[in-house]
Protein backbone atom coordinates (compact mmCIF):
# COMPACT_ATOMS: atom_id res chain seq x y z
CA UNK A 1 0.00 0.00 0.00
CA UNK A 2 1.50 3.44 -0.90
CA UNK A 3 2.12 5.68 2.13
CA UNK A 4 3.58 8.72 0.34
CA UNK A 5 6.97 9.98 -0.83
CA UNK A 6 7.32 7.00 -3.18
CA UNK A 7 7.28 4.49 -0.30
CA UNK A 8 5.07 1.45 0.12
CA UNK A 9 4.04 -0.64 3.11
CA UNK A 10 3.81 -4.39 2.68
CA UNK A 11 1.41 -6.50 4.72
CA UNK A 12 -0.25 -9.92 4.69
CA UNK A 13 -3.73 -11.01 3.78
CA UNK A 14 -5.76 -14.23 3.75
CA UNK A 15 -8.00 -15.45 0.95
CA UNK A 16 -11.23 -17.26 1.76
CA UNK A 17 -12.36 -19.53 -1.08
CA UNK A 18 -15.85 -20.06 0.31
CA UNK A 19 -16.82 -16.39 0.55
CA UNK A 20 -14.43 -15.28 -2.26
CA UNK A 21 -13.00 -12.37 -0.36
CA UNK A 22 -9.89 -11.30 1.55
CA UNK A 23 -9.63 -11.00 5.32
CA UNK A 24 -7.07 -10.17 8.03
CA UNK A 25 -6.53 -11.41 11.57
CA UNK A 26 -5.64 -7.96 12.88
CA UNK A 27 -7.13 -4.54 12.39
CA UNK A 28 -6.22 -3.31 8.94
CA UNK A 29 -6.77 0.12 7.39
CA UNK A 30 -8.41 -0.61 4.03
CA UNK A 31 -9.15 3.00 3.14
CA UNK A 32 -6.81 2.85 0.16
CA UNK A 33 -8.81 -0.02 -1.35
CA UNK A 34 -12.02 2.01 -1.61
CA UNK A 35 -10.51 5.47 -2.12
CA UNK A 36 -11.34 5.46 -5.83
CA UNK A 37 -15.12 5.58 -5.22
CA UNK A 38 -16.89 8.16 -3.06
CA UNK A 39 -19.84 7.43 -0.79
CA UNK A 40 -18.94 3.83 0.14
CA UNK A 41 -20.77 3.05 3.38
CA UNK A 42 -22.43 -0.37 3.15
CA UNK A 43 -20.47 -3.57 3.98
CA UNK A 44 -22.31 -5.29 1.11
CA UNK A 45 -20.86 -2.65 -1.20
CA UNK A 46 -17.34 -3.25 0.13
CA UNK A 47 -17.85 -7.00 -0.41
CA UNK A 48 -17.70 -6.50 -4.19
CA UNK A 49 -14.32 -4.81 -3.84
CA UNK A 50 -12.99 -7.65 -1.69
CA UNK A 51 -14.20 -10.18 -4.25
CA UNK A 52 -12.44 -8.26 -7.02
CA UNK A 53 -9.21 -8.36 -4.98
CA UNK A 54 -9.74 -12.07 -4.41
CA UNK A 55 -9.79 -12.77 -8.14
CA UNK A 56 -6.80 -10.49 -8.59
CA UNK A 57 -5.03 -12.66 -6.05
CA UNK A 58 -5.66 -15.65 -8.31
CA UNK A 59 -4.34 -13.69 -11.25
CA UNK A 60 -1.09 -13.02 -9.38
CA UNK A 61 -0.75 -16.68 -8.38
CA UNK A 62 -1.27 -17.90 -11.95
CA UNK A 63 1.20 -15.28 -13.25
CA UNK A 64 3.84 -16.42 -10.76
CA UNK A 65 3.40 -19.99 -11.98
CA UNK A 66 4.48 -18.95 -15.46
CA UNK A 67 1.36 -17.76 -17.25
CA UNK A 68 2.04 -14.55 -19.18
CA UNK A 69 -0.86 -12.12 -19.56
CA UNK A 70 1.27 -9.18 -20.60
CA UNK A 71 -0.04 -6.59 -23.02
CA UNK A 72 3.15 -7.07 -25.06
CA UNK A 73 3.68 -10.86 -25.33
CA UNK A 74 6.96 -12.31 -26.50
CA UNK A 75 5.49 -14.56 -29.21
CA UNK A 76 6.80 -13.51 -32.64
CA UNK A 77 3.48 -14.42 -34.31
CA UNK A 78 0.11 -12.71 -34.08
CA UNK A 79 -3.21 -14.22 -33.07
CA UNK A 80 -4.27 -15.04 -36.63
CA UNK A 81 -1.10 -17.02 -37.35
CA UNK A 82 -1.38 -18.78 -34.01
CA UNK A 83 -4.95 -19.85 -34.79
CA UNK A 84 -3.81 -21.21 -38.17
CA UNK A 85 -1.07 -23.18 -36.44
CA UNK A 86 -3.63 -24.67 -34.03
CA UNK A 87 -5.89 -25.66 -36.93
CA UNK A 88 -2.98 -27.31 -38.71
CA UNK A 89 -2.15 -29.34 -35.59
CA UNK A 90 -5.80 -30.39 -35.20
CA UNK A 91 -5.96 -31.48 -38.83
CA UNK A 92 -2.73 -33.41 -38.40
CA UNK A 93 -4.26 -35.43 -35.57
CA UNK A 94 -7.30 -36.30 -37.67
CA UNK A 95 -5.42 -36.92 -40.93
CA UNK A 96 -5.11 -40.49 -42.20
CA UNK A 97 -3.02 -39.67 -45.28
CA UNK A 98 0.13 -37.61 -45.90
CA UNK A 99 1.36 -38.40 -42.41
CA UNK A 100 4.93 -37.47 -43.29
CA UNK A 101 3.84 -33.99 -44.42
CA UNK A 102 1.81 -33.32 -41.26
CA UNK A 103 4.58 -34.72 -39.09
CA UNK A 104 7.13 -32.38 -40.72
CA UNK A 105 4.87 -29.38 -40.10
CA UNK A 106 4.24 -30.28 -36.47
CA UNK A 107 7.95 -30.89 -35.89
CA UNK A 108 8.68 -27.47 -37.35
CA UNK A 109 6.21 -25.88 -34.93
CA UNK A 110 7.80 -27.69 -31.99
CA UNK A 111 11.21 -26.46 -33.07
CA UNK A 112 9.96 -22.88 -33.29
CA UNK A 113 8.35 -22.99 -29.85
CA UNK A 114 11.45 -24.53 -28.28
CA UNK A 115 13.63 -21.85 -29.85
CA UNK A 116 11.29 -19.09 -28.60
CA UNK A 117 11.47 -20.49 -25.08
CA UNK A 118 15.25 -20.52 -25.35
CA UNK A 119 15.40 -16.92 -26.54
CA UNK A 120 13.14 -15.72 -23.72
CA UNK A 121 14.89 -17.70 -20.92
CA UNK A 122 11.80 -19.78 -20.24
CA UNK A 123 11.75 -21.25 -16.73
CA UNK A 124 14.67 -19.10 -15.53
CA UNK A 125 14.48 -16.56 -12.68
CA UNK A 126 15.19 -13.74 -15.14
CA UNK A 127 12.78 -14.90 -17.86
CA UNK A 128 11.50 -12.32 -20.33
CA UNK A 129 7.76 -11.97 -19.69
CA UNK A 130 7.09 -9.10 -22.09
CA UNK A 131 8.60 -7.96 -25.36
CA UNK A 132 10.01 -4.75 -23.86
CA UNK A 133 11.59 -6.37 -20.80
CA UNK A 134 15.38 -6.21 -20.34
CA UNK A 135 16.98 -9.46 -19.18
CA UNK A 136 20.64 -8.43 -19.44
CA UNK A 137 21.94 -6.38 -16.55
CA UNK A 138 23.30 -2.97 -17.48
CA UNK A 139 21.58 -2.84 -20.88
CA UNK A 140 18.72 -0.38 -20.94
CA UNK A 141 16.46 0.54 -23.85
CA UNK A 142 17.70 4.13 -23.84
CA UNK A 143 21.21 5.01 -24.99
CA UNK A 144 23.07 8.29 -24.88
CA UNK A 145 22.16 10.57 -27.74
CA UNK A 146 24.85 12.25 -29.80
CA UNK A 147 25.12 16.01 -29.91
CA UNK A 148 24.20 16.21 -33.59
CA UNK A 149 21.12 14.04 -33.12
CA UNK A 150 19.96 16.09 -30.14
CA UNK A 151 20.30 19.33 -32.09
CA UNK A 152 18.46 17.89 -35.11
CA UNK A 153 15.76 16.48 -32.82
CA UNK A 154 15.12 19.93 -31.37
CA UNK A 155 15.10 21.38 -34.89
CA UNK A 156 12.61 18.73 -36.08
CA UNK A 157 10.15 19.24 -33.18
CA UNK A 158 11.48 16.25 -31.14
CA UNK A 159 10.03 13.78 -33.64
CA UNK A 160 13.30 11.83 -34.17
CA UNK A 161 13.70 11.22 -30.46
CA UNK A 162 10.19 9.74 -30.23
CA UNK A 163 10.89 7.37 -33.13
CA UNK A 164 14.23 6.41 -31.61
CA UNK A 165 12.57 5.56 -28.29
CA UNK A 166 10.10 3.28 -30.08
CA UNK A 167 12.89 1.54 -32.00
CA UNK A 168 14.93 1.03 -28.82
CA UNK A 169 11.92 -0.60 -27.16
CA UNK A 170 11.44 -2.84 -30.20
CA UNK A 171 15.10 -3.84 -30.29
CA UNK A 172 15.27 -5.18 -26.74
CA UNK A 173 18.51 -6.99 -25.87
CA UNK A 174 19.44 -7.04 -29.57
CA UNK A 175 16.39 -9.16 -30.41
CA UNK A 176 13.44 -7.99 -32.53
CA UNK A 177 10.01 -9.61 -32.19
CA UNK A 178 8.52 -9.88 -35.65
CA UNK A 179 4.94 -8.97 -34.76
CA UNK A 180 6.00 -5.80 -32.95
CA UNK A 181 8.25 -4.79 -35.84
CA UNK A 182 5.46 -5.38 -38.37
CA UNK A 183 3.00 -3.34 -36.31
CA UNK A 184 5.56 -0.54 -36.02
CA UNK A 185 6.22 -0.45 -39.77
CA UNK A 186 2.49 -0.64 -40.59
CA UNK A 187 1.81 2.31 -38.30
CA UNK A 188 4.65 4.22 -39.95
CA UNK A 189 3.31 3.42 -43.43
CA UNK A 190 -0.17 4.60 -42.50
CA UNK A 191 1.24 7.76 -40.94
CA UNK A 192 3.25 8.57 -44.08
CA UNK A 193 0.17 8.04 -46.25
CA UNK A 194 -1.84 10.37 -44.02
CA UNK A 195 0.85 13.07 -44.22
CA UNK A 196 0.89 13.04 -48.02
CA UNK A 197 -2.48 14.78 -48.41
CA UNK A 198 -1.78 17.71 -46.02
CA UNK A 199 1.62 18.24 -47.66
CA UNK A 200 0.00 18.47 -51.10
CA UNK A 201 -2.67 20.85 -49.83
CA UNK A 202 -0.02 23.00 -48.15
CA UNK A 203 1.93 23.19 -51.39
CA UNK A 204 -1.16 24.33 -53.33
CA UNK A 205 -2.06 26.94 -50.72
CA UNK A 206 1.45 28.41 -50.68
CA UNK A 207 1.65 28.63 -54.48
CA UNK A 208 -1.76 30.35 -54.53
CA UNK A 209 -0.55 32.76 -51.84
CA UNK A 210 2.36 33.84 -54.05
CA UNK A 211 -0.15 34.81 -56.78
CA UNK A 212 -1.70 37.49 -54.56
CA UNK A 213 -0.78 41.00 -55.80
CA UNK A 214 1.79 42.59 -53.53
CA UNK A 215 3.58 39.39 -52.49
CA UNK A 216 5.92 39.46 -55.49
CA UNK A 217 6.93 43.03 -56.30
CA UNK A 218 8.08 44.03 -59.79
CA UNK A 219 8.18 46.99 -62.19
CA UNK A 220 5.43 45.66 -64.45
CA UNK A 221 2.77 48.05 -63.17
CA UNK A 222 3.05 51.60 -64.47
CA UNK A 223 6.25 51.15 -66.44
CA UNK A 224 7.14 50.95 -70.09
CA UNK A 225 8.41 47.37 -70.24
CA UNK A 226 8.74 46.07 -73.77
CA UNK A 227 11.02 43.03 -73.43
CA UNK A 228 11.30 40.39 -70.68
CA UNK A 229 14.86 41.39 -69.84
CA UNK A 230 13.58 44.76 -68.57
CA UNK A 231 11.44 43.14 -65.86
CA UNK A 232 12.89 43.59 -62.38
CA UNK A 233 11.67 41.40 -59.48
CA UNK A 234 11.96 42.87 -56.00
CA UNK A 235 12.19 40.29 -53.23
CA UNK A 236 10.06 40.69 -50.11
CA UNK A 237 10.19 38.92 -46.73
CA UNK A 238 6.78 37.34 -47.37
CA UNK A 239 7.99 36.01 -50.73
CA UNK A 240 11.11 34.50 -49.16
CA UNK A 241 9.14 32.79 -46.38
CA UNK A 242 6.56 31.46 -48.87
CA UNK A 243 9.29 30.14 -51.16
CA UNK A 244 10.91 28.33 -48.25
CA UNK A 245 7.50 26.89 -47.38
CA UNK A 246 7.19 25.52 -50.93
CA UNK A 247 10.65 23.95 -50.69
CA UNK A 248 9.83 22.20 -47.40
CA UNK A 249 6.46 21.00 -48.76
CA UNK A 250 8.09 19.51 -51.84
CA UNK A 251 10.75 17.89 -49.65
CA UNK A 252 8.08 16.38 -47.42
CA UNK A 253 6.19 14.98 -50.43
CA UNK A 254 9.28 13.55 -52.12
CA UNK A 255 10.64 11.88 -48.97
CA UNK A 256 7.15 10.62 -48.09
CA UNK A 257 6.72 9.00 -51.51
CA UNK A 258 10.16 7.40 -51.35
CA UNK A 259 9.52 5.94 -47.89
CA UNK A 260 6.07 4.65 -48.85
CA UNK A 261 7.44 3.10 -52.04
CA UNK A 262 10.36 1.46 -50.26
CA UNK A 263 8.24 0.11 -47.40
CA UNK A 264 5.41 -1.14 -49.63
CA UNK A 265 7.60 -2.96 -52.16
CA UNK A 266 10.01 -4.50 -49.65
CA UNK A 267 9.19 -8.16 -48.82
CA UNK A 268 8.10 -8.96 -45.30
CA UNK A 269 11.16 -9.71 -43.18
CA UNK A 270 11.64 -12.49 -40.70
CA UNK A 271 12.58 -12.04 -37.06
CA UNK A 272 16.20 -12.93 -37.79
CA UNK A 273 16.47 -10.54 -40.74
CA UNK A 274 14.91 -7.73 -38.70
CA UNK A 275 17.41 -8.29 -35.89
CA UNK A 276 20.28 -8.41 -38.40
CA UNK A 277 19.08 -5.20 -40.04
CA UNK A 278 18.84 -3.40 -36.70
CA UNK A 279 22.27 -4.68 -35.70
CA UNK A 280 23.84 -3.48 -38.93
CA UNK A 281 22.27 -0.07 -38.53
CA UNK A 282 23.48 0.20 -34.93
CA UNK A 283 27.05 -0.61 -35.98
CA UNK A 284 27.22 2.39 -38.30
CA UNK A 285 28.48 5.82 -37.33
CA UNK A 286 25.13 7.28 -36.29
CA UNK A 287 23.44 3.94 -35.51
CA UNK A 288 19.66 3.98 -35.30
CA UNK A 289 19.67 7.76 -34.97
CA UNK A 290 19.85 8.19 -38.76
CA UNK A 291 16.78 5.94 -39.19
CA UNK A 292 14.83 7.94 -36.62
CA UNK A 293 15.70 11.19 -38.41
CA UNK A 294 14.63 9.83 -41.80
CA UNK A 295 11.36 8.47 -40.39
CA UNK A 296 10.50 11.89 -38.93
CA UNK A 297 11.36 14.00 -41.99
CA UNK A 298 7.91 13.93 -43.73
CA UNK A 299 6.09 15.16 -40.63
CA UNK A 300 8.81 17.60 -39.54
CA UNK A 301 9.10 19.18 -43.00
CA UNK A 302 5.32 19.54 -43.15
CA UNK A 303 5.40 21.35 -39.82
CA UNK A 304 8.15 23.66 -41.06
CA UNK A 305 6.11 24.33 -44.20
CA UNK A 306 3.17 25.43 -42.06
CA UNK A 307 5.37 27.57 -39.84
CA UNK A 308 7.04 29.31 -42.80
CA UNK A 309 3.71 29.89 -44.52
CA UNK A 310 2.34 31.39 -41.32
CA UNK A 311 5.38 33.66 -41.05
CA UNK A 312 4.97 34.78 -44.66
CA UNK A 313 1.28 35.49 -44.08
CA UNK A 314 2.03 37.58 -41.00
CA UNK A 315 4.78 39.49 -42.81
CA UNK A 316 2.36 40.27 -45.62
CA UNK A 317 -0.33 41.41 -43.21
CA UNK A 318 1.97 43.64 -41.14
CA UNK A 319 3.75 45.11 -44.19
CA UNK A 320 0.98 45.93 -46.68
CA UNK A 321 -1.92 46.92 -44.42
CA UNK A 322 -3.29 49.74 -42.32
CA UNK A 323 -3.35 50.12 -38.55
CA UNK A 324 -6.78 48.53 -37.99
CA UNK A 325 -5.77 45.42 -39.91
CA UNK A 326 -2.55 45.09 -37.93
CA UNK A 327 -4.33 45.45 -34.61
CA UNK A 328 -6.95 42.84 -35.54
CA UNK A 329 -4.35 40.37 -36.78
CA UNK A 330 -2.17 40.92 -33.70
CA UNK A 331 -5.10 40.31 -31.34
CA UNK A 332 -6.14 37.12 -33.13
CA UNK A 333 -2.50 36.00 -33.26
CA UNK A 334 -2.23 36.34 -29.48
CA UNK A 335 -5.42 34.32 -28.94
CA UNK A 336 -4.31 31.55 -31.31
CA UNK A 337 -0.85 31.45 -29.72
CA UNK A 338 -2.34 31.07 -26.23
CA UNK A 339 -4.69 28.32 -27.40
CA UNK A 340 -1.82 26.52 -29.14
CA UNK A 341 0.38 26.61 -26.05
CA UNK A 342 -2.56 25.46 -23.92
CA UNK A 343 -3.20 22.53 -26.28
CA UNK A 344 0.47 21.51 -26.15
CA UNK A 345 0.51 21.63 -22.36
CA UNK A 346 -2.74 19.64 -22.15
CA UNK A 347 -1.82 17.03 -24.74
CA UNK A 348 1.68 16.47 -23.35
CA UNK A 349 1.90 12.99 -21.92
CA UNK A 350 3.29 13.67 -18.42
CA UNK A 351 5.41 16.00 -16.37
CA UNK A 352 8.36 13.63 -16.81
CA UNK A 353 8.45 14.51 -20.50
CA UNK A 354 8.93 18.16 -19.63
CA UNK A 355 11.81 17.19 -17.36
CA UNK A 356 13.32 15.12 -20.18
CA UNK A 357 12.92 18.04 -22.60
CA UNK A 358 14.53 20.43 -20.12
CA UNK A 359 17.38 17.98 -19.57
CA UNK A 360 17.89 17.65 -23.33
CA UNK A 361 18.06 21.40 -23.85
CA UNK A 362 20.45 21.83 -20.93
CA UNK A 363 22.58 18.91 -22.12
CA UNK A 364 22.78 20.28 -25.67
CA UNK A 365 23.69 23.78 -24.52
CA UNK A 366 26.30 22.44 -22.09
CA UNK A 367 28.00 20.23 -24.69
CA UNK A 368 27.93 22.99 -27.29
CA UNK A 369 29.40 25.44 -24.78
CA UNK A 370 32.13 23.01 -23.76
CA UNK A 371 33.11 22.41 -27.38
CA UNK A 372 33.14 26.11 -28.20
CA UNK A 373 35.23 26.82 -25.10
CA UNK A 374 37.69 24.04 -25.99
CA UNK A 375 38.00 25.39 -29.55
CA UNK A 376 38.66 28.90 -28.23
CA UNK A 377 41.34 27.58 -25.86
CA UNK A 378 43.07 25.71 -28.67
CA UNK A 379 42.93 28.80 -30.89
CA UNK A 380 44.32 31.04 -28.12
CA UNK A 381 47.07 28.52 -27.38
CA UNK A 382 48.05 28.34 -31.06
CA UNK A 383 48.31 32.15 -31.21
CA UNK A 384 50.26 32.59 -27.96
CA UNK A 385 52.70 29.76 -28.71
CA UNK A 386 55.89 31.05 -30.40
CA UNK A 387 56.38 29.78 -33.88
CA UNK A 388 59.76 28.20 -34.53
CA UNK A 389 61.34 28.41 -37.98
CA UNK A 390 60.61 25.32 -39.97
CA UNK A 391 63.69 23.12 -40.43
CA UNK A 392 63.78 21.24 -43.68
CA UNK A 393 65.68 17.91 -43.63
CA UNK A 394 69.02 17.81 -45.39
CA UNK A 395 70.41 14.83 -47.31
CA UNK A 396 72.80 14.20 -44.42
CA UNK A 397 69.92 14.18 -41.97
CA UNK A 398 68.11 11.58 -44.03
CA UNK A 399 71.05 9.20 -44.06
CA UNK A 400 70.30 5.95 -42.29
CA UNK A 401 66.48 6.36 -42.37
CA UNK A 402 65.87 3.85 -45.14
CA UNK A 403 66.43 0.14 -44.91
CA UNK A 404 69.38 0.42 -47.32
CA UNK A 405 72.00 3.04 -46.39
CA UNK A 406 72.83 5.57 -49.09
CA UNK A 407 76.03 5.13 -51.08
CA UNK A 408 78.64 7.84 -50.55
CA UNK A 409 80.82 9.31 -53.30
CA UNK A 410 84.00 7.42 -52.10
CA UNK A 411 82.11 4.12 -52.18
CA UNK A 412 80.81 4.93 -55.67
CA UNK A 413 84.34 5.67 -56.98
CA UNK A 414 85.79 2.51 -55.47
CA UNK A 415 83.04 0.49 -57.05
Amino acid sequence: MPIGHGQKRWSYYYACHETRCLFWLHTYDATNMISGVYGVRSPAHIKHRLEALYWRHWNVVIWLRGFNDSNSPTLPVNIDKMQKMIEIVKNAKEAHSSLEYHAAVVVRFLSLFANWRFMDFHGQPHARLSSDQIVYRGLGPRHERSLGFTLLSLLLFLAPDNYLQDMEILWTDGYVILTDWENFMNDLLQEWKDILVPSTVMLSVTVSFLAIPGIILSNLNGSNVTIPSQVIIFTSPAQIASTLSIVTSVGSIVIDLLLVRYTSTKPKPSSASSSTYQYQRSRRIFGNESMAIVFSLPWALLMWSMVLFFIGLLLSCFTHSNASTRISVAAMLGIVACLTVWSILTAWRSNDDWEVLFYKCRFVLKRAGDRILASMKRFAHSISRPRLPRAYPTPYGLAGIGSIPPVTEDQDRSA
